[in-house]
């Protein structure tokens, strides 16, 4: 299945963020899974 392209800016969007605060990284990692099953469901 090929990922949605709103995934893959959002991803890319985390990763810099990520980057710029670290501590926030458990906010990201949420936000990617539940990303993931939303996609799951499509």
């Amino acid at each position: 299945m090929k990922k949605l392209s709103f995934l893959d800016f959002f991803e890319k969007i985390a990763e810099s963020l990520m980057a710029l605060s670290p501590h926030k990284r458990p906010n990201y990692k949420r936000g990617n899974k539940a990303a993931t099953l939303i996609e799951s469901t499509l």
